[in-house]
């Protein structure tokens, strides 16, 4: 009886042995294999004083992840290698399979970074397969551990989210996940900024026009330009984007009166009210009335604008050199 209990207990183990064997590599040696090419194909470029051939490497990363995810059933990995894994899929374009995974790993209750990390690949795995729906639905879960977390969300979302949403869901729904994402976003103070980067500033010895190296105080107040700066870069890149999908969508009207109010706010004088106001012309240019033309001298007969009104005409701008 003892022998036949011994005789099961080794079956069992031998079974789990398989299995493990058959869901591939550790993900974790998979995914230290694949930085490591990329450490020796960029040392290889350097070497060869040539660039990178990225398309080539991402080739390779693909082959590698697809070789190492052959046989492995992402309902059967367990919950603490999902991201990892996920990863991997990732890499091999599997992306349905790198969105479970991550959900796997999500329910997991992990670290907020780490769940952050996880919940971003999911999104970018949506967004490979147009899921606009699912990226709407996942977007208000998104753990944000810090301001950097927010700030990333926000740009993926306006670089890419939201021309999923747009064309799966609509113009409304893009808009309404920009403006939800951008309301949970959290900035920097510049004085924040200004003491987080400040040391590794100073040691680069910054110099002022005539060369002589900068005081402290000098450094301070540049870096808390530089602070207020990239707020201001991102709240204008919520407007421009939101004008930009309003004018494709043929509500032009409405971008417009949007970049008014954003230019009254920030000043039209101000850097990015300069810019919003460019955004504002560029958006109304088309269909207006054009300037009459001021020139100091002329070849050839042209009487002016004014006088061909009403017809089609041609203007071509060009320079001697």
């Amino acid at each position: 009886m003892k022998q036949a209990i011994r005789l099961v207990a080794v079956l069992a183990a031998a079974a789990c042995a398989l299995a493990s064997l058959a869901q591939g590599k550790d993900p974790a040696e998979v995914l230290k294999d694949i930085a490591a090419l990329r450490t020796k194909r960029a040392s290889e470029a350097r070497e060869a004083n040539k660039p990178l051939d990225v398309n080539g490497l991402n080739a390779e990363i693909k082959a590698m992840a697809l070789e190492a995810t052959a046989g492995v059933d992402p309902a059967k990995v367990d919950a603490a290698q999902a991201y990892d894994w996920a990863q991997v899929f990732s890499y091999a374009g599997k992306h349905k399979e790198t969105c479970d995974l991550c959900a796997k790993f999500v329910a997991s209750n992990p670290a907020p970074e780490r769940k952050f990390s996880a919940q971003m690949l999911m999104l970018t795995s949506c967004n490979e397969l147009g899921e606009g729906e699912m990226i709407l639905m996942a977007l208000p879960d998104v753990v944000l551990p810090n301001w950097s977390a927010s700030q990333q969300l926000l740009r993926a979302t306006l670089s890419q989210y939201a021309g999923t949403i747009l064309v799966d869901k609509g113009l409304d729904a893009a808009l309404k996940a920009i403006d939800d994402v951008a309301s949970r976003v959290q900035y920097e103070s510049p004085e924040d900024y200004a003491n987080r980067v400040f040391a590794a500033t100073k040691a680069r010895n910054p110099k002022n026009p005539d060369g002589t190296p900068q005081t402290d105080e000098q450094i301070r107040a540049t870096l808390l330009t530089q602070g207020k700066g990239i707020n201001d870069s991102l709240k204008f890149s919520v407007v421009s984007k939101k004008a930009s999908l309003l004018s494709e969508g043929g509500r032009k009207s409405t971008a417009v009166a949007l970049l008014d109010s954003y230019i009254a706010e920030v000043g039209a004088d101000s850097a990015y009210g300069k810019r919003a106001s460019t955004t504002r012309t560029q958006l109304t240019i088309v269909g207006a009335v054009a300037p009459e033309l001021v020139y100091d001298r002329k070849i050839g007969e042209f009487p002016g604008l004014q006088a061909w009104r009403g017809k089609v005409v041609i203007v071509d701008f060009t320079a001697h050199w």
